[in-house]
């Protein structure tokens, strides 16, 4: 059923884009720093969205890899602790 949602959920909005693409077919030119293009206003939407994904996914991967490092800094540093504690506790039983 959830799959069956998606589905319909994406069709959804590939129709909505198509439909974004077909009422805007009007012409705008575009000036950046190193020269300027002439886009229809569905072109340049899709451009800064997809531009705008690509730089929230590096983001995104680069903050996963901190954590990842940092998770398992944490994980080595329990282990040593466990392994001290665990030495501590049968020191106690001796005595």
């Amino acid at each position: 059923m959830r799959k069956f949602l998606l589905v319909i959920l994406y069709l959804f909005l590939i129709l909505l884009a198509l439909s974004f693409g077909l009422l805007n077919k009007e012409q705008i030119s575009v000036n950046y720093l190193v020269g300027s293009a002439t886009l229809t206003i569905s072109e340049l939407v899709s451009i800064i969205f997809f531009t705008g994904l690509f730089v929230g996914l590096i983001t995104a991967n680069f903050m996963v890899a901190k954590l990842s490092i940092k998770k398992n800094k944490i994980e080595k540093e329990n282990n040593k602790l466990k392994v001290k504690l665990e030495k501590l506790e049968s020191s106690n039983d001796h005595e």
